[in-house]
């Protein structure tokens, strides 16, 4: 898959639709807390189109060093 132009990566995010981002979530499955050690969370990566799941002390093993590329975070 040849590699996206930036102004086409920008338009891209302008059909992001609320309706992809809505499931249903169990309520046993919504943390109340945060862990006592927050880098042992859950984080869920997606790369080369396939989902799995580790925990956030290992983000940045995810993070490509090269110029453009950022982490977002939610606090």
């Amino acid at each position: 898959m040849p590699a996206l132009k930036q102004k086409d990566k920008l338009n891209s995010f302008k059909n992001i639709r609320i309706s992809d981002f809505t499931y249903d979530l169990p309520e046993s499955k919504i943390a109340k807390y945060p862990l006592t050690e927050r880098d042992q969370s859950k984080l869920l990566v997606w790369e080369n189109g396939k989902i799995s799941e580790t925990t956030f002390q290992n983000c940045v093993d995810f993070i490509p060093e090269k110029p453009g590329w950022f982490l977002i975070t939610q606090g």
